[in-house]
């Protein structure tokens, strides 16, 4: 490979490796670009809905008063950023929280390769040592002639040829038929956390709750630029258990109480999500805990 090759590979990896997410908010009034109120650049967004005269401090929006209020809306305002903030994979971040006397607490979203993947456990294995924690090492045992092998350095050695090892019965190859058989679906691995802490992304959305009013504001400090991890797909995100909506939910217990297979009420339910404009895939695990939760 020439080294303008390899250096136009490199720049390209690059370019996809580093992008920035869509934050399109859903509310009664439409949907509404909130990227411009996050980064160095933000400005207050007053031309949007239920926002005020004034900001507080380092916020731009104010989310529906009427809707998320108080302490109490934290569960539901974290479940509808998180779907808001397309291209990745969203999860609260619960150790960003403010003390007792401050006037706010913040919330925060972080990009799931915010977290490294461990390979082992502190418990049992360690950075230093290959073998387990704990683990006994026996000498290795060596021949004192090693150019002789055993059975001649045997005092009753009986072993006039060398033992033929037997040779497995091949079963007869069945036919199949090659244009009949579907051809093998590809392979493919999507990773959601880094491999080490120097690729970790740097996505973080704060949000802001002021104990005083019980309002909700989006924090500018925020940063939606990933890094080191390519943009996934809408239709390999995965839909969690709350995403499905409640009829879902009872259509798939009557189709199991009818007979039905996970793998069938899988295919069924991504095609009804597919065509009521859902973005993602139900896993079979997902469906087959959701239909134990609907049966206790």
């Amino acid at each position: 490979m020439l080294p303008q090759t390899a250096k136009a590979i490199l720049a390209q990896h690059h370019l996809l490796s580093t992008w920035q997410s869509d934050f399109c908010f859903r509310t009664d009034h439409g949907d509404v670009d909130l990227s411009q109120g996050i980064g160095a650049h933000a400005i207050p967004l007053f031309r949007l809905p239920y926002q005020p005269t004034k900001f507080p401090p380092g916020t731009t929006y104010r989310f529906n008063p009427d809707k998320y209020h108080g302490a109490g809306a934290a569960k539901h305002i974290l479940h509808d950023v998180a779907s808001s903030v397309h291209g990745c994979q969203m999860h609260s971040h619960t150790d960003c929280t403010s003390s007792a006397n401050a006037l706010f607490s913040t919330h925060s979203l972080r990009c799931s390769f915010c977290a490294v993947a461990r390979n082992y456990s502190d418990k049992h294995f360690s950075e230093t040592s290959f073998a387990r924690i704990g683990t006994r090492t026996e000498p290795l045992k060596r021949r004192r002639e090693s150019d002789k092998l055993a059975p001649d350095r045997m005092a009753t050695c009986n072993m006039k040829r060398p033992r033929h090892k037997r040779k497995q019965q091949e079963s007869p190859k069945k036919k199949s038929n090659s244009t009949s058989a579907d051809p093998p679906s590809a392979r493919r691995t999507l990773g959601t956390k880094a491999l080490t802490t120097d690729t970790k992304c740097c996505v973080r959305v704060s949000l802001r709750n002021y104990h005083l009013s019980g309002n909700w504001y989006l924090s500018k400090y925020s940063c939606i630029t990933h890094m080191h991890h390519t943009r996934l797909d809408e239709i390999h995100k995965r839909v969690r258990r709350k995403d499905i909506s409640t009829v879902e939910s009872d259509f798939s217990q009557v189709l199991h109480e009818n007979g039905v297979n996970i793998d069938s009420i899988t295919r069924v339910m991504n095609h009804l999500c597919y065509n009521t404009g859902v973005a993602g895939l139900i896993r079979k695990k997902t469906m087959r805990n959701l239909v134990r939760k609907k049966q206790d």
